[in-house]
């Protein structure tokens, strides 16, 4: 008898969702499907509601982050950029960003919003348009929330109290 190698279907379903990003968005002709990856892994939970609500706070964060982080960078434009500037715009916009959650009860769009937003507050001098980063990496996110909780409501569904896993005989693979 061989060593078992026991693979659970959260990780089946998490290969596939992150394989259809990726080749769904070649296809497409977008080059970089990291954001829609993360999203997709992201989202892939034990249960329908988990998935669904990780779906949700996963896009609100991204769009809190993406937005606040524009408005500040505008503004910004007519300071002069240094780090002492940099460190104090990105402190007051991460707590805009929780504030903002708050107000709106999605608190667990806080961490996704806040990482969105130092992507870009953090990041200017390597993005040339923060505008149109923030909205394809919004677009992309959405994107890849909706394969994974595609896969993860459609593909072998889960059903209460049971734990569905494949087994591979490592041996039989060598």
């Amino acid at each position: 008898m061989g060593t078992q190698l026991k693979i659970g279907m959260r990780t089946v379903k998490t290969l596939l969702a992150v394989g259809i990003c990726i080749i769904s968005l070649a296809y497409m002709g977008v080059p970089d499907p990291f954001f829609a990856c993360i999203a997709a892994i992201f989202v892939i939970q034990g249960d329908k509601d988990g998935s669904v609500q990780n779906a949700k706070n996963r896009v609100w964060g991204t769009a809190y982050g993406s937005i606040i982080s524009n408005i500040v960078l505008l503004a910004l434009s007519f300071l002069p950029y240094n780090a002492y500037v940099q460190t104090i715009a990105t402190c007051l916009s991460i707590f805009l960003l929780i504030q903002v959650a708050i107000y709106f009860k999605k608190p667990m769009a806080i961490f996704p919003g806040c990482i969105v937003l130092c992507a870009i507050l953090c990041t200017t001098t390597n993005i040339q348009m923060p505008l149109f980063y923030g909205l394809k990496r919004t677009l992309y996110t959405l994107y890849g929330a909706l394969v994974g909780l595609g896969v993860n409501l459609y593909v072998c569904p889960y059903e209460k109290g049971v734990e569905k896993e494949a087994e591979i005989d490592i041996e039989e693979c060598l």
